[in-house]
């Protein structure tokens, strides 16, 4: 895992939402909180989810509908 992995990890993690237990974060809100760059945040995020760490949860019609775009990421937890 590389450190800017970590560091998205972290900011994902800080911005759980308790009830739906995902965190529904921009990847520009992601750059602004972690001082990466729009190509970095994609790629650790990229990363996390293949390495499943992350699920990715792809806004539904009706978030569309409504004009929200953003992704939610969920944490895969062990049994």
């Amino acid at each position: 895992m590389r450190p800017a992995d970590r560091t998205v990890a972290a900011v994902l993690l800080g911005s759980l939402d308790p009830k739906r237990e995902d965190a529904q974060i921009s990847q520009p809100e992601l750059c602004r909180r972690t001082g990466l760059s729009l190509g970095t945040v994609r790629g650790a995020l990229r990363r996390l989810a293949a390495a499943g760490y992350f699920a990715v949860i792809e806004p539904s019609g009706r978030d569309l509908y409504y004009g929200d775009h953003a992704r939610r990421y969920r944490p895969q937890l062990e049994g």
